[in-house]
């Protein structure tokens, strides 16, 4: 409101200083008057047409910060899950890695030779027990394998 008085009395004393009184008369400054003011109104709308656009566009700069903070939080998150991933598939391959070793160094007759050689049917059976548990640990170690690489 400050500022529209200020426009007011500017234009009036430019209007008023510019017209010589001789050749001035009272219709040609209350015409002046008028388009000043009407001059004045069209600059107050554009005036509060910015001020309304300008809050449209904060409160969308609010929107969006508010949205790219949400993305930046799942997207760190998702980074932790993948690197979580990445460490248990690292950690399954190096325990089907060492298991594959360990087989190897065995021989493809180890588990023959522990079954012909054990002394009793009893050693035997214990031999048979083990090598089961000993297959079926290395089927869920590559089905660990296969789920962490799917993550």
């Amino acid at each position: 409101m400050r500022a529209r008085g200020t426009i007011a009395v500017v234009l009036v004393a430019a209007l008023v200083g510019s017209a010589s009184p001789a050749v001035a008369s009272s219709g040609s400054v209350e015409r002046r008057l008028d388009r000043a003011r009407t001059e004045e109104r069209r600059a107050e709308r554009r005036l509060s047409a910015s001020r309304g656009r300008l809050g449209r566009r904060v409160a969308e700069f609010e929107r969006l910060r508010i949205r790219v903070g949400r993305a930046a939080f799942r997207l760190l998150r998702a980074m932790q899950a993948e690197r979580a991933a990445e460490e248990a598939l690292a950690e399954v391959q190096d325990r089907l890695d060492a298991r594959a070793v360990a087989v190897y160094q065995l021989g493809p007759a180890g588990a023959l030779e522990a079954l012909l050689g054990a002394p009793s049917l009893a050693e035997a059976a214990d031999v048979e027990a083990f090598t089961l548990a000993a297959l079926d640990a290395d089927a869920r170690l590559a089905d660990a394998l296969v789920r962490a690489s799917a993550r």
